[in-house]
């Protein structure tokens, strides 16, 4: 005699014959093995994904709100550890995610995962909101909670290997997508990040400039860029719209320039032609010329490389 029972996941009844011990549920299309399968009283296990549901909705928000500083953890040297700690810390969560939809109708499980995903959404916009109303500084957060959600929070949910994870991952996304004005952003992979931060792939020119010199994250000439663009830059009229730009014409420059085999003499050419002159600049507060030298780089850095 077979093992008989309902799918752990849609609640089909199934049976599996003697000798087999793994198949495909045909309702549902899951892969399962015959030990998967729940017997008993399946009321009990429905209010169970019930409660869970409503203990994931209650702490959401932790995914993005115990983090306000895991971006500065995004650099060559930390990033993995601190995804690895990220993900071990809030795995459980994102589990109670998963245990909510099991069992759940397609209408239920998207609901639930859509209201989810609001809740947490509403705890980035509102962080967003709440550090001033300064258009620039806005801008930098945004772009910052964007990139957290990016390179950290999908990620994690992906990695899991969830029955939910590429389903909640999409709500996330159509969320923040809602909330900005139809702005998409990619559907970030741990590994593919990675293997960026070893190719040398996921960074802005300043900073594949000064890693070809050796120079790390936190260097003095990284630090003084990133103030022109906080405290001149981005308060100037058309200020908002450049960094924006830049935020996407930079990286796609990077990955193009480090397909050349002469890659190392490029970033010293662009280093001595306008990142240098613009320091200069900056440390002599002659902010304009800067503006002016920095955005050539970056249109003439464009028209090769992009």
């Amino acid at each position: 005699m077979g093992k008989r029972g309902r799918c752990p996941y849609c609640a089909g009844e199934l049976e599996f014959p003697d000798g087999l011990t793994k198949g495909i549920c045909m309702y549902c299309g899951k892969t399962l093995k015959a030990d998967d399968l729940i017997s008993g009283d399946m009321s009990a296990l429905i209010t169970e994904a019930s409660k869970n549901y409503e203990e994931a909705l209650s702490h959401i928000e932790d995914l993005f709100v115990k983090y306000p500083d895991l971006m500065k953890s995004f650099n060559e040297t930390d990033y993995e550890e601190s995804f690895e700690a990220f993900m071990e810390a809030e795995r459980g969560l994102v589990e109670q995610v998963d245990l909510a939809c099991r069992m759940a109708s397609e209408e239920v499980r998207y609901e639930r995962l859509t209201a989810l995903a609001n809740k947490l959404m509403d705890a980035i916009m509102a962080a967003i909101d709440n550090g001033g109303k300064a258009r620039g500084k806005r801008e930098v957060r945004k772009n910052d909670y964007k990139m957290q959600q990016v390179v950290y929070i999908i990620p994690m949910i992906r990695e899991l290997h969830l029955d939910i994870s590429e389903e909640f991952s999409d709500a996330i996304i159509t969320a923040w997508k809602e909330r900005n004005n139809g702005d998409i952003y990619y559907k970030g992979d741990y590994h593919n990040l990675i293997n960026g931060f070893r190719k040398r792939r996921i960074c802005y020119i300043t900073t594949a400039v000064c890693d070809t010199f050796g120079k790390p994250d936190n260097c003095y000439e990284l630090m003084r860029f990133r103030q022109f663009r906080d405290d001149y830059l981005l308060l100037q009229p058309e200020g908002e719209a450049l960094v924006a730009e830049y935020y996407d014409l930079a990286p796609r420059i990077v990955a193009s320039i480090d397909l050349q085999p002469d890659r190392d003499k490029i970033y010293a050419d662009i280093w001595e032609q306008y990142l240098s002159p613009c320091l200069s600049m900056i440390e002599e507060k002659q902010l304009a010329q800067c503006e002016e030298h920095y955005i050539k780089m970056v249109r003439t850095l464009e028209e090769i490389y992009d």
